[in-house]
């Protein structure tokens, strides 16, 4: 199979995934950067400016519960900022295949492995990947760990996570500073 034709195969797959949820994914100019299928995957994401945060969670939620712990459900107004988000439009990422974070960054801080932002996943990226994930496979991401999504921050600069608990996957919130063995980011690569 050419690459042309593997990407297209690739893109094709993503929109119907969009479409299964209601929403009409455009991806112009995307190509999927060569990786080994077997460890990567590819995340294509719309752009922010037509599915922010607030979007994304409306369109995860319609496949799983989830909770947000903010007070008014405003993950656009929360949190504030996220790598590649605010200045792409459509764009790919390429994350390790896996139901858990990677396990090179297990137990390590946030402002020791990812303080710029420019090394994990932000959280639109991390609900998506969850909500195509579950879609293939019928079991959720981060039942034993919890992502630590380096790619965003919260307005007071707490860092998001995402794990699935119980029957809900939830987005909360941890300070940079902090580690955990549980805590781990997922590698964006552009």
């Amino acid at each position: 199979m050419s690459k042309k034709s593997k990407d297209a195969r690739i893109i094709d797959e993503w929109r119907a995934h969009y479409a299964d949820r209601g929403f009409d994914a455009k991806f112009p100019n995307i190509i999927i950067p060569e990786h080994d299928s077997k460890l990567f995957r590819p995340v294509l994401m719309p752009a922010f400016r037509e599915l922010p945060q607030n979007a994304t969670l409306a369109l995860v939620r319609k496949n799983c519960d989830v909770v947000t712990y903010v007070a008014d459900d405003n993950l656009d107004r929360h949190i504030i900022h996220n790598a590649r988000s605010r200045t792409l439009g459509s764009y790919v990422i390429l994350v390790r295949k896996g139901f858990e974070p990677d396990e090179a960054y297990l137990g390590r801080s946030t402002n020791e492995v990812d303080p710029y932002l420019l090394i994990g996943m932000n959280v639109r990226e991390r609900m998506i990947l969850g909500d195509k994930v579950l879609a293939e496979t019928k079991k959720h991401l981060d039942v034993k760990g919890w992502t630590l999504c380096t790619g965003s921050r919260y307005a007071d600069g707490n860092v998001p996570y995402v794990r699935f608990y119980g029957v809900e996957v939830h987005v909360y919130w941890d300070n940079p500073d902090d580690s955990d063995t549980r805590f781990g980011l997922r590698e964006a690569v552009c």
